[in-house]
């Protein structure tokens, strides 16, 4: 990142336009709830280490998490065998998550995967990073694993970023809850902020709906970037499709081209309003 772009991030930090920063409304006004900045905060890549597990499940330790999902688990190293490919894994946020007559939580797991790389005729080791979903139950006193998906690495693989729990409440139906993640992987301006949600199948968790809630505009003044909304629009049928809007942008973030080259941005010449539907699988964009 060059000093303008450090120092356009600064500015934008200060004032509150931080990566990751969401919105979601349950209607097609714009009267979008924002995600209070101090969740940010808490998912720093620095604060893996430290995520706390909620409620009745802070007797345990992240340790025992993971020994729980991953048998071959060595807590010295963080390694394991157990993932697509053998990995280390950090746990990244805890969640408590309602089912009936289960007492459960969701958690999220940070997946480092070694990767060696051939650059200008230098072979350099790099780790990839990915992340799971698992929903764990307590039962007389111990942990027990009752769904476990592992996505696999996005189209240009993340090597840096962090994940968090959205805490927006998406419903597929009025009496089916949602749940969701996002990633955001650092760039230019905003970077990208990945939002991926799930249904919650036992024994694997199925993903319906994967959207990359950055936007950029380009205008006369320059680019100017921002965040996408997500709207819950019921429909006949007793689903919701989901509505993805921008929201006007107010700051004019001086990105390069060569930078929007490499970048994953939703890149728009127009205001983005997409309507999505649920097919009985997952959500696709209609045309």
């Amino acid at each position: 990142m060059n000093n303008k772009k450090a120092i356009w991030f600064c500015i934008l930090f200060l004032l509150g336009f931080q990566p990751g920063l969401i919105f979601a409304a349950d209607s097609f006004e714009d009267n979008a709830a924002v995600q209070p900045d101090s969740q940010l905060d808490n998912h720093d890549e620095r604060q893996l280490k430290s995520v706390s597990l909620p409620g009745a499940f802070q007797r345990f330790s992240a340790a025992d998490v993971l020994k729980c999902i991953y048998a071959d688990y060595a807590e010295a190293s963080g390694q394991t065998a157990n993932t697509v490919k053998p990995a280390k894994v950090l746990l990244a946020d805890a969640i408590d998550w309602e089912m009936p007559d289960r007492q459960a939580m969701a958690v999220l797991i940070r997946v480092e995967t070694p990767e060696n790389r051939v650059e200008g005729g230098y072979e350099s080791s790099i780790n990839v990073i990915g992340y799971a979903l698992a929903i764990l139950e307590q039962k007389a006193e111990k942990l027990s694993l009752l769904a476990y998906q592992e996505e696999s690495a996005l189209k240009k693989p993340v090597l840096s970023g962090y994940a968090y729990f959205d805490a927006t409440q998406y419903r597929l139906s009025e009496n089916e809850a949602l749940i969701g993640y996002r990633i955001f992987k650092p760039g230019a301006g905003y970077g990208n902020d990945l939002l991926r949600l799930f249904r919650i199948e036992i024994p694997v968790p199925r993903k319906i709906f994967e959207h990359n809630m950055t936007e950029v505009f380009a205008m006369e003044e320059g680019y100017f970037g921002g965040k996408l909304i997500l709207l819950s629009v019921p429909n006949s049928q007793g689903v919701n499709d989901f509505l993805v809007k921008s929201r006007p942008s107010v700051t004019n973030l001086p990105i390069d081209d060569a930078d929007l080259d490499n970048a994953e941005y939703v890149f728009s010449e127009q205001p983005v309003r997409e309507l999505w539907r649920f097919d009985g699988k997952e959500y696709k964009k209609l045309k």
